[in-house]
């Protein structure tokens, strides 16, 4: 019996090249030391983690994301912070928005809904910046980093000798005000 391919998959908001650019400038100058920065093209907030997915089980995937709507906003990356395990710095918002909240939630529904498995830890929203980090790295932007979010995505990684390759695969509007 021949093995089934599986995809590693996860919703996630992704940046545009202009909060890319400022997310990336927090790290530019980060000593070897302080942890590997995160190239920018990597650069997101995960909404929801499936890990390995078949194929079927991605058609129901797909089925569900169009179930999921939510409404744009804006988000204010204005916090950073240092998980110790699994050593990563991160930055996101200091307030969670409603709508990113309610937008998480509805693709929690949608999936729970289409009986997809998907990880159920609790949702902080963040942009890891830095992994291998040994410390926390103070890397609050000096200006707030505004995101006007009008869409979400279903992501791909597919890890390499040099780290994750992440290519979206889908993109969904969200509904203007």
């Amino acid at each position: 019996m021949a093995a089934v391919d599986k995809q590693r998959l996860f919703f996630a908001l992704w940046p545009t090249p202009a909060v890319r650019e400022r997310l990336a400038a927090l790290t530019s100058d980060l000593p070897r030391r302080a942890g590997f920065r995160v190239p920018a093209a990597n650069l997101h907030i995960t909404l929801v983690f499936l890990g390995g997915v078949d194929p079927e089980t991605s058609q129901r995937v797909l089925a569900a994301a169009g179930d999921a709507t939510g409404r744009t906003f804006r988000l204010r990356l204005d916090h950073s912070g240092y998980w110790p395990r699994p050593r990563v710095a991160w930055v996101g918002p200091h307030k969670v928005p409603p709508a990113l909240a309610g937008l998480q939630g509805a693709l929690c529904a949608a999936l729970e809904r289409a009986g997809v498995a998907y990880d159920r830890r609790p949702f902080v929203p963040h942009v890891t910046v830095a992994r291998d980090a040994r410390a926390p790295l103070g890397l609050a932007p000096d200006r707030p980093i505004h995101w006007t979010v009008d869409a979400y995505a279903l992501v791909e990684s597919v890890t390499h000798p040099g780290g994750a390759r992440y290519t979206v695969l889908q993109t969904w509007p969200l509904r203007r005000r």
